[in-house]
């Protein structure tokens, strides 16, 4: 698809409202609606040509117009921001993180809030097959500590300018896993490659259970249900129905994730009955993946919405009510 610069529209193709959790009124201060934004796999392609960013810069800088004249408070990034160690040519770690920020640049002058995880993509290798042209089980990872160390300086916490993931995660994912709050909202950033394709339950479990606000909102860069992409949650299929179980007492109603570079959101029931949505917003300008379409192999995955051939991002609206308004994909599209 052939973008154009400065006709870039964004299109509603659906919208989800959510009730808060918990009963609760909003003190007056907090009483006016507000909005934050989801966008994953911001990556540049799979070539590897000379002076390459690492990022795809056009539509980076598409959908950081958008978030500013959304007047977003805050930007949700579950990971594979880079091409990190892949394909990079000469392109630095650094380089590739200040890359990405440049083409950010009207978010954070805008000062809107960015909260970025890991993708595999800033981690390292997988467990690659040159024979089958794809990852193989157990899907376990080659960790690049540089690229980690670049990720932190990029998005951990900075102490001068007060920005930045925050710095109360657990042991060994300072800067990686953490949680927030944000109004009347309570969120959750996921590492999901300290232990491969499994989150720090433990640690998640304490967070979840001394939160107050009405709403929850979690987010790492894999599908809890596989799309396509079998390195994800769901290979660690026990691990990942604790999670799910959890966040759903909890009272989260939407997982946020990538990693297949397409919109998919589905709803699948935890083990009491609470419904919760996975939406899959991998589709922020990594190169697209026509390769898989619904219905998913696990039945338990209700499908309710696929589309693996735009570029969009989710856009949620928190309302005075006390409700929360979501439309995605809202899509970067040319006149």
């Amino acid at each position: 698809m052939k973008l154009n610069l400065g006709l870039f529209i964004a299109i509603l193709f659906l919208a989800i409202i959510l009730s808060g959790a918990v009963s609760a009124q909003l003190k007056s201060s907090e009483n006016t609606n507000w909005k934050f934004a989801v966008l994953c796999d911001t990556r540049g392609n799979d070539s590897n040509t000379t002076g390459k960013s690492g990022i795809n810069d056009t539509i980076i800088g598409a959908l950081s117009k958008e978030i500013v004249n959304e007047h977003c408070d805050i930007v949700l990034v579950p990971g594979d921001m880079i091409n990190g160690w892949f394909n990079h040519s000469t392109a630095t770690y650094d380089g590739q993180f200040n890359n990405w920020t440049k083409a950010m640049s009207s978010v954070y002058e805008g000062n809107i809030s960015v909260y970025a995880v890991r993708g595999n993509h800033e981690d390292g290798p997988g467990n690659y097959s040159t024979t089958l042209n794809k990852e193989v089980p157990p899907y376990i990872t080659h960790p690049d500590h540089n690229l980690t160390k670049a990720f932190v300086k990029a998005f951990g916490f900075n102490r001068t300018r007060g920005t930045g993931n925050p710095a109360n995660g657990p042991a060994g994912e300072m800067n990686l896993t953490y949680s927030f709050e944000h109004k009347n909202a309570f969120f959750v950033g996921l590492d999901e490659y300290v232990k491969p394709h499994r989150v720090n339950q433990t640690w998640l479990d304490d967070q979840l259970k001394k939160n107050t606000q009405p709403f929850v909102f979690v987010f790492g860069h894999e599908p809890a249900f596989q799309i396509n992409h079998p390195d994800c949650l769901a290979y660690n299929s026990t691990n990942r129905s604790e999670f799910w179980d959890s966040i759903g007492r909890a009272g989260c109603q939407i997982y946020f994730c990538g990693h297949d570079h397409l919109y998919d959101r589905a709803h699948i029931f935890d083990g009491s009955g609470h419904m919760i949505y996975q939406m899959v917003v991998g589709s922020c300008g990594a190169p697209q993946a026509n390769v898989w379409k619904p219905p998913y192999t696990d039945g338990s995955v209700v499908g309710d919405f696929h589309n693996n051939n735009k570029t969009g991002y989710v856009l949620v609206t928190m309302r005075n009510n006390n409700t929360a308004l979501l439309t995605g994909p809202r899509l970067i599209d040319s006149l």
